[in-house]
């Protein structure tokens, strides 16, 4: 039986959605294989809050995918393959505790009766985070969106990026990407939605602050940190890198956000044309330290002057691939 003031979403979403799955599906491929699949391995082990009819989940290439949804639809639209629960995405207790690589979610936080149930929500999509997992969620910002946003009979609760950041940062999650202006508000907009002219969209991130009215952010759980953890110091040798160093560092400090280290870049020569690329970075991380190698020329003296220059305890990644293997320090 339906409470009265509760929608009915089965009706409520054929009302909505049923006529447009084929456009909808077609449209989510492109955006889960050119944008979100980056994020998401093919090992991993993903849950989708308020699957819906699995524009998500029946597009996306991972171990394990199960979906929530209080809309029994729902269980009819997935692939053979994808789990379903049919419940509420605030309880979770099918799942065990850090038992997921990734929590994704579009467009449901701002479904949910209110801001209890939101916050109950993060805090289970928290606990089954396996250590160094991410949440992922997408959503009408508020802030652009304005009164469109009460356009949909069961928009509840307002929300923007920042007040999504705010909760995920109070509940131990570290926000690691984070998207204003993503997609275009709701597939009612007027632009053109042809899945070629999505994918073009996608790849020019110059016009999101024009049309983009939705947020992405992904947040990571952090991982547990050992009582005898120390200063991990990546020794970066390097001859005229120029901007492939400004790929290295950016990828090795997000592999290493969880736990303290230091970015050791040593070079030969000051004419070196790696030195301008990471001065001209404008968002080079804070443990990048320049190590001058007056020891002689070559890979090998510049790990020794690295090892010397190091803190703690020192590595060294395959020279000179680290741009590019990136797997290797996750």
């Amino acid at each position: 039986m339906r409470i009265a003031g509760e929608p009915d979403l089965q009706q409520l979403y054929r009302n909505r959605f049923g006529h447009a799955r084929e456009a909808r599906s077609a449209i989510w491929r492109v955006l889960v294989r050119d944008f979100f699949q980056a994020w998401i391995r093919r090992s991993d082990t993903v849950l989708d809050l308020g699957c819906g009819y699995g524009e998500f989940l029946n597009q996306v290439s991972a171990a394990r995918r199960i979906g929530v949804d209080l809309n029994p639809d729902s269980a009819g639209m997935l692939e053979p393959g994808v789990e379903f629960h049919h419940g509420s995405a605030d309880d979770l207790s099918f799942l065990d505790d850090d038992s997921v690589d990734v929590v994704f979610t579009s467009n449901l936080l701002e479904h949910l009766p209110s801001k209890v149930e939101v916050e109950r929500t993060i805090a289970e999509a928290r606990r089954v985070l396996k250590p160094g997992g991410h949440f992922i969620a997408m959503g009408p910002n508020i802030r652009f969106v304005g009164g469109d946003y009460w356009d949909f009979w069961d928009h509840t609760v307002p929300i923007s990026d920042r007040s999504l950041i705010e909760l995920l940062e109070s509940n131990q999650l570290k926000i690691v990407d984070t998207y204003d202006r993503f997609l275009p508000y709701t597939s009612r907009s007027p632009w053109p939605q042809a899945p070629l002219l999505v994918q073009l969209y996608l790849h020019f991130k110059i016009v999101w602050p024009a049309f983009g009215k939705q947020f992405v952010i992904r947040a990571r759980k952090p991982r547990a940190a050992a009582a005898s953890e120390r200063l991990v110091s990546v020794v970066i040798p390097v001859y005229n890198e120029g901007e492939n160093i400004q790929i290295c560092v950016r990828r090795l400090a997000e592999a290493l956000a969880d736990m303290p280290h230091e970015l050791l870049v040593c070079y030969d020569f000051d004419e070196d044309t790696t030195l301008p690329a990471l001065a001209a970075m404008p968002d080079k991380p804070a443990t990048v330290r320049l190590v001058r190698n007056s020891i002689g020329k070559g890979v090998a003296n510049a790990l020794i002057a690295g090892f010397a220059a190091a803190r703690v305890m020192s590595w060294s990644p395959a020279w000179p691939t680290c741009p590019i293997r990136r797997r290797q320090f996750r």
